[in-house]
């Protein structure tokens, strides 16, 4: 998880938003300027900047779509994963994976607060992933109880 910053601009820097790392050092070479500046979570500028990221967000919005609903929903990283069956398989970087979701915890709290934003958290049990998932095997591609409840908490907080 981190930023860089280009042009004024930070853009999230992660294996999410490009193939690898060194892509974003590829797309970011600024010939032979001096490199991108790098936010990594433990930098306290990481979090200043997120909290007034999510202040601009919340403003912008506020502003042109007052009666808009904001939702954190507090997807985690999963640790293990199936192959279709019953039978439960540890990723191999999980240890790296429960230290980012802490992070990410951080940041959900961050988000929730500043956007003065409803909650959805998930029982840790729901956070199963499927090498038989259609986008592929990934500690974010869920199997369907995760989906099941994100759409029916959805439902209770959009409920007029």
């Amino acid at each position: 998880m981190g930023v860089t910053l280009k042009m004024w601009r930070y853009i999230t820097r992660n294996h999410m938003a490009f193939r690898t790392p060194q892509d974003a050092d590829r797309y970011f070479d600024d010939q032979h300027a001096s490199p991108p500046e790098r936010m990594r979570f433990g930098d306290g500028r990481y979090g200043q900047f997120a909290i007034e990221s999510l202040r601009i967000i919340r403003d912008q919005l506020r502003s042109a779509l007052p009666k808009t609903e904001l939702i954190v929903n507090s997807a985690r990283f999963s640790t293990v994963h199936t192959d279709g069956d019953e039978t439960s398989h540890e990723f191999n970087n999980a240890k790296r994976l429960v230290e980012k979701n802490q992070q990410w915890s951080l940041l959900d709290e961050i988000a929730t607060s500043e956007l003065n934003a409803h909650h959805i958290s998930h029982d840790d049990s729901l956070f199963v992933t499927s090498s038989t998932h259609p986008w592929g095997l990934h500690p974010l591609h869920y199997t369907q109880p995760y989906y099941d409840n994100l759409w029916r908490r959805i439902r209770e907080i959009t409920e007029v």
